[in-house]
């Protein structure tokens, strides 16, 4: 069995681990598919223990699956003071990627996991900053707000049709969403979306 799916608790479509003291504030089912995948994707790949970089770390929860259940390095980079990072800096400001930068001393980032400001520009930036450091996947968290402008979606979409339009297939986007079907017939997603963007050639 899953190291992840062991801890995890039951959860249902309107189920939400905010209530547990020890998880992240994300939907149940969103984040198990998450680590689920990720756990088997280095698994197979031989990688042992990959570092994570998260941008914006919530309520600082996410280390605990990362180091203490998987065996994971991680580094959380946040402002916020309440909280407790790795790194303490806006992610948009040179100088926090400096100290990543001399945090890892020539180390790669694995995965790269962008859940900082939850607009177009925001994310974008965070993008343009740290994509250049990621080695295998890259992930964007709540890729499915769409009700108003300015959105992590509408960044998402931009990098699809800029891939398209690359002369080689060089990475890979997988999109994490559960739907359900409400009494009134409405349908309804489970959280709000995670893209996973793998950063590999494809062999012809």
């Amino acid at each position: 069995m899953s190291k992840v799916r062991s801890l995890m608790p039951a959860w249902n479509h309107v189920g939400s681990t905010i209530n547990y003291p020890t998880m992240p504030s994300q939907s149940m089912g969103e984040w198990q598919a998450y680590l689920e995948f990720i756990e088997t994707y280095f698994r197979n790949r031989g990688i042992k223990k990959p570092l994570i970089v998260e941008i914006g770390i919530g309520r600082g929860r996410q280390k605990l699956f990362y180091e203490d259940i998987l065996g994971y390095d991680h580094i959380g980079i946040d402002h916020k003071r309440p909280r407790k990072p790795d790194i303490r800096g806006n992610s948009r400001d040179p100088a926090t990627l400096n100290k990543l930068k001399n945090k890892l001393n020539g180390r790669e980032v694995n995965l790269l996991y962008i859940d900082g400001r939850h607009t177009y520009s925001g994310v974008k930036a965070d993008y343009k900053l740290y994509s250049p450091l990621a080695k295998n996947i890259i992930v964007i968290h709540d890729i499915v707000f769409k009700d108003h402008e300015d959105t992590v979606g509408e960044f998402w979409e931009e990098l699809i049709c800029q891939a398209k339009k690359r002369k080689i297939q060089d990475r890979t986007f997988i999109v994490l969403i559960g739907f359900y079907t409400k009494r009134d017939k409405k349908v309804k997603s489970f959280g709000p979306g995670v893209g996973l963007i793998l950063l590999e050639e494809m062999s012809s």
